[in-house]
């Protein structure tokens, strides 16, 4: 109980002191109504969090305090309006909001007159904006002989300032917002679609990607199904609704090519097996019947191959040796960890959430340090990055560093970070999929804590 009760005192002490996102601004036409804040906080079934609200006053300002513990996208909601702002922890936002639609037919986009000094919404909508005129001007090459060509210049282009930005969330936009370039530039590489999908961390945290398959999703399923909090949603996809569903992507001018949207889905598939907390056995069911569908494309292939490297299972085994090394530059091995159960979370320091996930461990090992061993093992390739995050967290469990990325994520199969293993006293891994620090570690926790 003391354990329980210290351990939500620390939390609390962290989140009352946490760095304050601040959002304020007008909304003429909507005198009186509330500003809703919220995001996806589980994409499988589209259930939304509200991260706060605000009451737009008789002036038409409205102002609100939002807690977030990395750069989020954030939808501002207000009388069935929706702007998307990409907010960044400790930032002062100034926004100005009207209704009615432009001379286009759409919805009059949100101005934003304040940001941070990054500028992260400005170089999102200026990436938009190119991102849409390249599609339009080369709709009629990207599948002729000129097509990879001209996509390979383009991507090295916004890659390269996407790289310059040093903004990881800006850099995952990128990538995932022109991930349909990539399998236009190399469709029937094999060795390419099984690199894209098993070399590369998955982000389910970034929204825009996942909020356009959404979209698609719900163009077809009935309004019940989107919005019924059960595990209903899926078997529709499965059993009858897979083709309405590609179809529904192929609106899009350049997902035209079948095999495109499949492809496209599978990747959604993917985004929405990372999602914490979403029924991973369905959806690894889901990829299967995917990768058995009768129409024969490179996309099953890739199915078969994902669902092989999702369904595999390091459960009941003992902890494989890896190369590691703690901060004093000495070897590190799972010996180290001996005599307690283990929990071990992998990460890489560049994914906001593992940072996140890593500064709310710290409360779990003030709590429960004597009887269980936390370890964090750094997958970046940069140890220099390890080691500078190390000198600005100062974390007091052990945080090493691994030496072969890939080779770890294959020997423990880690097909997302941050990911959580649970072994016992005896190195035996007997939770190969770990609640996270922010999803109630401390039920999790309990059993071993009270063996001792």
């Amino acid at each position: 109980m003391l354990h329980r009760f210290l351990l939500l005192t620390t939390l609390l002490l962290s989140l009352t002191c946490g760095a304050q996102t601040v959002i304020e601004g007008s909304a003429p036409e909507y005198k009186g109504k509330t500003v809703y804040f919220r995001t996806y906080g589980e994409q499988l079934l589209f259930n939304e969090e509200t991260l706060g609200e605000a009451k737009v006053d008789a002036t038409g300002h409205f102002k609100t305090d939002l807690l977030l513990l990395e750069t989020t996208a954030v939808f501002i909601d207000v009388d069935g309006t929706r702007k998307l702002l990409h907010a960044e922890k400790n930032i002062h936002y100034n926004v100005e909001i009207h209704a009615g639609r432009d001379m286009n037919g759409d919805p009059v986009p949100m101005k934003i007159l304040k940001e941070g000094p990054s500028k992260l919404n400005e170089k999102i909508r200026d990436f938009d904006g190119r991102y849409a005129a390249f599609r339009k001007k080369n709709l009629n090459v990207l599948n002729t002989e000129k097509g990879p060509e001209v996509v390979k210049e383009f991507l090295a282009e916004v890659n390269k300032e996407a790289i310059a930005s040093q903004l990881p969330y800006y850099k995952t936009y990128v990538t995932y917002e022109t991930a349909e370039l990539y399998m236009l530039e190399e469709m029937d590489n094999r060795k390419f679609i099984q690199a894209y999908f098993t070399d590369r961390p998955v982000y389910p945290n970034h929204i825009s990607y996942m909020y356009a398959f959404n979209n698609a999703f719900k163009t077809y399923l009935p309004e019940l199904l989107v919005s019924r909090k059960s595990k209903s949603l899926w078997p529709p996809l499965l059993d009858r609704k897979l083709n309405a569903f590609l179809d529904s992507l192929g609106k899009d001018p350049l997902l035209k090519s079948p095999e495109l949207r499949e492809w496209v889905t599978l990747k959604g598939m993917i985004s929405l097996y990372a999602t914490p907390n979403s029924d991973k056995p369905m959806i690894l069911s889901m990829i299967s019947q995917f990768y058995n569908r009768k129409v024969v494309h490179t996309t099953n292939k890739a199915a078969g191959l994902i669902y092989r490297q999702l369904n595999k299972s390091v459960e009941d085994e003992p902890l494989p040796d890896i190369n590691m090394t703690d901060l004093t530059g000495s070897a590190y091995t799972w010996e180290d960890a001996a005599h307690r159960p283990t929990y071990i979370m992998f990460m890489v320091t560049t994914d906001p959430k593992c940072v996140g996930e890593l500064e709310l461990l710290k409360s779990y090992h003030e709590s429960y340090g004597t009887l269980v061993r936390f370890v964090a093992v750094s997958l970046d390739e940069s140890e220099q990055a390890y080691r500078k995050l190390a000198e600005r967290s100062k974390p007091e469990f052990d945080f090493v560093h691994a030496s072969d990325p890939k080779k770890v994520a294959e020997l423990y199969n880690l097909p997302v970070l941050p990911q959580y293993i649970m072994a016992d006293e005896q190195k035996k891994i007997v939770h190969a999929g770990a609640p996270s620090p922010a999803e109630r570690l401390h039920e999790f926790l309990l059993p071993y804590v009270r063996k001792k």
